[in-house]
């Protein structure tokens, strides 16, 4: 969590040069004050504890629970973050710390995230990175599908997701999707189930599949995440 301060200065940095706004005067001529750039960055924030933390159906903690925290920085489409999780390998790690950062445009119905994750681990240090392009497209108000690209530039691996969400009533909303790496005989599935209470608490119930050359998995977890932001926090 120490690079937190870090990736919060980079993003400011990044921030105030690319928010000087538009008006009938030249570009060159006008300035951000310190209160607009101020009132336009937001930090998001949560905490989670997952009954196995499971990335592209494979336990991460060793079908143990895990804590997990993020903290996110956004300025209009820009944002910066960072997110950690308890693991377990068997070996000398015990924690997993993702440094993330890129741009979120919209073009009416369609959302994208694009950017890049970097992978550290308490043990190992710097492991790996992906970039990614995730698409979703909401077909109505409830029903939305995605699509998402990650890319490994040092081992020149791709995974491919597809997914699904439709939201229900009373705040509930099922989703699921379907991955699998390009290169490798290696697919995973979801499909859960979630709860939100008060715009701040989730509960999510899912279900894992894992297929490969050598076995293939079924697990079931449960996880409980707080999300909130200065905005929220704030009213604005």
């Amino acid at each position: 969590m120490s690079h937190r301060s870090a990736v919060v200065s980079a993003f400011v940095m990044l921030a105030v040069a690319s928010g000087t706004p538009v008006s009938t005067a030249r570009a060159a001529d006008v300035e951000a004050t310190p209160e607009q750039i101020e009132t336009a960055i937001d930090i998001a924030f949560g905490v989670a504890l997952t009954s196995n933390y499971m990335f592209r159906g494979i336990t991460q903690s060793d079908d143990k629970p895990a804590f997990q925290a993020y903290m996110e920085a956004t300025y209009g489409i820009f944002y910066a973050g960072v997110w950690g999780s308890t693991v377990d390998f068997g070996d000398d790690n015990t924690a997993e710390i993702d440094l993330t950062g890129g741009i979120r445009p919209t073009f009416g119905n369609l959302s994208l995230d694009i950017g890049y994750a970097r992978y550290f681990y308490t043990a190992d240090g710097n492991c790996c990175g992906e970039g990614f392009i995730k698409a979703e497209y909401a077909v109505t108000e409830a029903f939305a599908v995605g699509g998402e690209v990650f890319h490994d530039f040092d081992a020149e691996a791709t995974y491919l997701r597809a997914s699904s969400s439709y939201a229900l009533p009373q705040d509930f909303e099922v989703s699921g999707g379907f991955g699998g790496y390009v290169q490798f005989s290696q697919l995973d599935w979801d499909l859960g189930v979630s709860k939100t209470f008060g715009d701040v608490a989730t509960v999510d119930v899912r279900y894992f599949g894992y297929n490969d050359d050598v076995e293939t998995t079924h697990k079931v977890n449960v996880t409980l995440s707080l999300d909130t932001s200065l905005s929220a926090l704030s009213g604005n």
